[in-house]
């Protein structure tokens, strides 16, 4: 065999976006069943994977979520850490969106 290997990380970029672009193309939103409202507030310290993951499984379980960062922009690692060329920037904002909605 002297075929080129195949880029995973090309695949799943593909795969990532054009499903994004299917929903926007809809008008649709990514959006998760929601309970009703618990009354309880939660804080998270920084938004990093972590802290935004956290957010978002809290706000599913009725909880109202603050997140607390540092830095200027939310997003931590994903923002910071990551080069633009492996993780656009316009991805990382667009999750963020979804998370605010």
């Amino acid at each position: 065999m002297n075929s080129k290997p195949v880029a995973i990380g090309y695949l799943e970029r593909f795969a990532a976006d054009y499903e994004r672009n299917q929903l926007l193309q809809q008008g649709a939103h990514v959006t998760a069943n929601v309970a009703p409202a618990n009354g309880k507030k939660v804080a998270v310290v920084g938004s990093g994977p972590a802290g935004l993951s956290f957010a978002g499984e809290m706000v599913k379980r009725g909880y109202a979520v603050t997140v607390f960062e540092a830095l200027h922009e939310i997003g931590g690692v994903l923002k910071y850490g990551i080069p633009e060329f492996r993780l656009p920037n316009e991805i990382v904002d667009f999750e963020i969106n979804n998370l605010r909605e």
